[in-house]
């Protein structure tokens, strides 16, 4: 690895670093670079010695660290700001807005997203105004901020619109159309439109929903109940448009273009334009950007004769994705797209030693072993986010990805067939989606974990680095084994710390409607009281277990319901399914 890839690296990691400390640690900044500076300073003082570690950075790589998390830092803060100080609740707003969707319908109403002064709100409005991407609006009405549970652990929707830019809601009383605004941005958001609807007029609504899911990453069609499935048996990842789309779509208009033209050089300059259109058309979704990043990055380098690396390919996707727009270092699919990318780039060449030539029993061995490969780098992200892990996972993923190539390839001609051919595909399509859902819905059971933290997870990722890089020499090897040793050290501390307390703790859960309680008595003995109930939405499932999981409770001594009214025992029940009960003890 040479001097401009360790810079290259560095820089990405000390943006992910000032992220990090700009949503976490606002107030640190200063304290923390003083405490890097002096860090580095000492360890340029240590001198060669079999007893210490010498760590050599260059000034200038080290500057370039500082000014990453510096940029990034800065950038954090002032958005956060922004969110915090930009509108009022209940505030009277009136504004020139560019609308930036559809409209959506909801059960009362309908919604679209509006953009103004660079920033995004969600309009709600029960008025018959028709609008469409790229209309010029003038918007009468009252702005509402974005309510989310405010339980750690949860799903936090208000977090979630970050990394959309969206600053909040705003209840139209009143929109008037003036114009449309010219910009090539609206001819794709049109094409995503347009191959939305063609679908949708040719197949079932279920049907439609995973194709459009599939091929343009338009997931809002999909029934709740089949989000969940997917979700419940590890295959959220298989709708999520990343590396194995982007691959089949290169393979499809490689054909294509072999067709027109014999020359390599303006092959792959074509694919490039062609894959940075599919990304314009599907709006740039973070793991569709990474996949088409890398893969742009692996054409450029056969077209200048140079080998690229995997490694700084993910480096460059992953700094460029976050210098749009920082938030997605905290979205699931941006770090279970790079987290899934590394584990088939270090962990499935390991794995894979068989020299089988039965092309299908290798294909089921090899598949068999990139899901174990993606398993094991993604393993503490799918915990802390889903704070479960499916078996069915390892199983159907031996089965869905040729249906989903299949769908995938289907999907994209589709798009070019005229509607009478379409017709005669719509059986097929249809029947391979039929088998898609229904393999989705085996499921072969899985474990709930406790959720774990920060360090947790930083202890897991670098005993695997260790693990994985055994030709590392010997410093690096060295400094990686004490960082280990001082995460580890800090752990203990703070758990035994833990583990001292004898406190009488009472955790007030937020479940919007109705009332949930866990109380953690000094013998540690946990009561949870009532669960909740609103009638919507399942918050004993997506809140309260989430919420008990991360704090580390799995186990419930006691359970009591104060009444019976439906706000607060209605969702319970989910939480006696999933979490244990030592005594079955119910109050």
């Amino acid at each position: 690895m040479n001097f401009r890839i360790n810079k290259i690296l560095i820089i990405t990691f000390g943006y992910i670093i000032g992220i990090f400390i700009g949503l976490y640690f606002k107030k640190s900044i200063a304290l923390f670079l003083f405490a890097i500076t002096i860090i580095y300073m000492i360890l340029r003082k240590i001198r060669i010695s079999k007893k210490y570690i010498k760590l050599i950075i260059p000034w200038d790589t080290f500057v370039c660290f500082i000014i990453a998390v510096v940029i990034s830092v800065t950038i954090v803060i002032i958005k956060e700001k922004q969110f915090e100080t930009s509108y009022k609740e209940s505030e009277n707003l009136e504004f020139t807005a560019v609308v930036k969707s559809y409209s959506e319908k909801k059960e009362y109403t309908k919604e679209f997203i509006v953009e103004v002064e660079n920033k995004k709100l969600i309009i709600s409005t029960n008025m018959k105004e028709d609008v469409k991407y790229g209309d010029i609006i003038i918007v009468k009405g009252e702005y509402q901020n974005i309510r989310s549970y405010k339980n750690n652990g949860v799903f936090n929707y208000a977090e979630s619109l970050k990394k959309q830019n969206i600053y909040g809601k705003v209840n139209a009383k009143k929109i008037e159309i003036i114009g449309e605004s010219k910009n090539c941005y609206n001819y794709f958001a049109k094409s995503n439109f347009i191959i939305r609807e063609k679908i949708k007029y040719h197949f079932s609504k279920q049907s439609s929903s995973i194709l459009n899911s599939l091929v343009i990453g338009y997931k809002t069609d999909i029934e709740s109940d089949i989000k969940e499935i997917i979700q419940e048996n590890g295959l959220s990842h298989i709708l999520a448009i990343s590396g194995m789309h982007i691959n089949c779509i290169m393979m499809i208009f490689q054909k294509m273009l072999d067709i027109f033209t014999e020359k390599s050089k303006k092959k792959k300059i074509l694919m490039i334009i062609i894959l940075i259109l599919y990304g314009m058309i599907i709006g740039f979704i973070a793991s569709a950007v990474r996949a088409i990043i890398m893969a742009i990055l692996g054409i450029t380098s056969k077209l200048v004769n140079k080998k690229n690396n995997k490694l700084i390919d993910i480096a460059i996707a992953c700094l460029v994705i976050l210098i749009y727009n920082p938030y997605y270092l905290i979205d699931s699919g941006f770090l279970l797209s790079f987290g899934a990318t590394l584990g088939i780039i270090y962990i499935f060449p390991l794995m894979n030693k068989n020299k089988i030539k039965n092309k299908i029993l290798k294909y089921i061995i090899e598949t068999f072993l990139v899901s174990i490969a993606v398993n094991i780098t993604i393993f503490p992200i799918t915990i802390y986010f889903f704070k479960r892990i499916s078996f069915s996972f390892f199983i159907t993923g031996l089965i869905m990805a040729p249906l989903v190539f299949a769908i995938e390839i289907l999907g994209i001609f589709i798009i070019f067939l005229p509607s009478s051919i379409v017709s005669i595909l719509k059986n097929i399509v249809e029947f391979i989606i039929y088998l898609f859902i229904e393999i989705a819905k085996i499921d072969l059971g899985g474990l709930y974990f406790k959720v774990p933290n920060i360090l947790e997870i930083l202890i897991y990722y670098v005993v695997l680095i260790l693990f994985l890089k055994k030709e590392m020499r010997k410093k690096i090897k060295k400094l990686i084994r004490l960082i280990l040793k001082i995460l580890i050290i800090i752990a203990l501390i703070l758990n035994i710390g833990k583990k001292l307390e004898k406190n009488l703790i009472i955790y007030f859960i937020d479940v919007g409607q109705g009332d949930c309680t866990l109380i953690q008595t000094e013998e540690n003995i946990k009561l949870l009281i009532d669960g909740g109930g609103d009638e919507e939405y399942d918050v004993g499932k997506n809140v309260v277990i989430p919420y008990l999981l991360s704090k580390k409770v799995d186990t419930i001594d006691y359970m009591m319901v104060s009444h019976f009214d439906t706000d607060h025992v209605r969702r319970l029940y989910k939480c006696c399914q999933k979490i244990k009960s030592k005594k079955h003890n119910y109050i």
